[in-house]
């Protein structure tokens, strides 16, 4: 999204680039200023694991102290390439965005939950078409302070919850019911994906969208391997930043048993980012409605 015509301060851009150092600010494709810029788009469409924030300015000295930062700042000379695979993946998300309002309808009266949100793409996207009411959930405590930061450039009251899926309860706690429940690429670190998609059907008043890595084979499958990222605290089972493949059949299967007769495939828009993923796999959306 970009953000260049709600600034209205450069208090607010130096706020957005400290919650990045922080770690809080870099997944999702934004654009706050022509020196600052965030987005997993190029990892997407190349299969680069270095560069996600666009910060020219940046002290250099904190990159030459902390391998983190190393890994998260882009360089200058790839930065063409970097802003057009995050255009890419903006218009992958606003085309997912638009669909899915499609389907519903008047979405004025519309209650959307986001489990996993990251920093609130898709909570501020459906704030911003007309949602009743927009909320997003996620295990790090600190994206409160992003999306204070959103809320603000933005007008929106998109709410936030520091809360995730328990695998072990088999439950969201601090969560009720809303219309619509979205879940974006966080079935696919889950190693009990089945369980997730029941869990978040009885959140799911009317519909429900989950997009993921799917496969080819009947069932599902996990290739572990070692947590990693932010997560390296994750035990056996759990195998977050890890990879389950689902069959478009039991994704489709699923949600029909979970309540939801009327299923839909979302397509990505206009997007021309590829589905990339070190496995080979692709990714596909898929919308069920009550």
């Amino acid at each position: 999204m970009d953000l260049r015509g709600y600034i209205k301060n450069q208090g607010q851009i130096e706020r957005a680039k400290r919650l990045a150092i922080k770690g809080l600010l870099n997944y999702q494709p934004w654009i706050f200023s022509e020196d600052f810029e965030t987005g997993v788009g190029l990892e997407w469409a190349h299969g680069r694991t270095t560069g996600l924030v666009y910060y020219p300015d940046i002290d250099r000295g904190l990159i030459d102290n902390s391998p983190e930062l190393k890994r998260l700042i882009i360089e200058p000379e790839n930065y063409k390439e970097f802003h057009q695979s995050n255009a890419m993946l903006r218009r992958l998300y606003d085309g997912i965005v638009d669909e899915i309002c499609d389907k519903i309808g008047n979405i004025s009266n519309t209650t959307f939950l986001d489990v996993g949100c990251n920093t609130g793409y898709f909570p501020q996207s459906f704030a911003l078409r007309g949602a009743r009411q927009s909320v997003g959930c996620d295990r790090e405590k600190g994206f409160s302070e992003t999306f204070d930061l959103l809320n603000e450039l933005l007008g929106t009251q998109v709410e936030f919850y520091e809360t995730f899926y328990n695998p072990e309860t088999r439950r969201i706690s601090r969560i009720g019911q809303h219309d619509v429940v979205v879940s974006m690429a966080v079935l696919c670190h889950l190693s009990e994906p089945l369980n997730h998609i029941k869990c978040l059907s009885e959140l799911a008043q009317k519909g429900l969208f989950v997009w993921t890595l799917v496969n080819e084979d009947i069932g599902y499958t996990v290739h572990y391997g070692h947590p990693q990222g932010h997560y390296k605290e994750d035990n056996f089972p759990l195998c977050f930043d890890n990879d389950v493949t689902c069959s478009e059949g039991l994704l489709r299967k699923s949600l029909e048993l979970t309540g939801f007769n009327h299923i839909y495939e979302i397509p990505a828009g206009n997007s021309t980012l590829p589905s990339f993923n070190k496995t080979g796999f692709t990714l596909k959306g898929f919308l069920g409605m009550r």
